[in-house]
């Protein structure tokens, strides 16, 4: 579990630049493809997380860098890797 929390760190070290903003829009998509698969909504998963809805949604906008434990919190929700939730099926 380590190694994923250290690649997730690596590749969310920053929001500084148009890049590390298309990572995080990236990641938000991931999660938005996994709601619609799981048919549930933000709220939802906000409410059986704890992650406050505001925080998802500043994922959306690439304002908010996502924490390594939220991440976790919500690739265990989904029961997927957290690979897949940052980078999808990009492997």
């Amino acid at each position: 579990m380590f190694r994923l929390y250290r690649n997730a760190e690596i590749y969310f070290k920053t929001v500084n630049d148009n890049s590390d903003r298309r990572k995080v829009k990236k990641l938000f998509k991931n999660f938005e493809k996994l709601l619609e698969e799981h048919g549930t909504t933000i709220y939802r998963v906000s409410a059986d997380t704890g992650i406050p809805q505001a925080t998802l949604y500043e994922w959306k906008s690439g304002k908010y860098t996502p924490k390594v434990d939220k991440l976790q919190k919500i690739a265990d929700y989904f029961k997927v890797p957290l690979e897949t939730l940052i980078k999808g099926g990009e492997g």
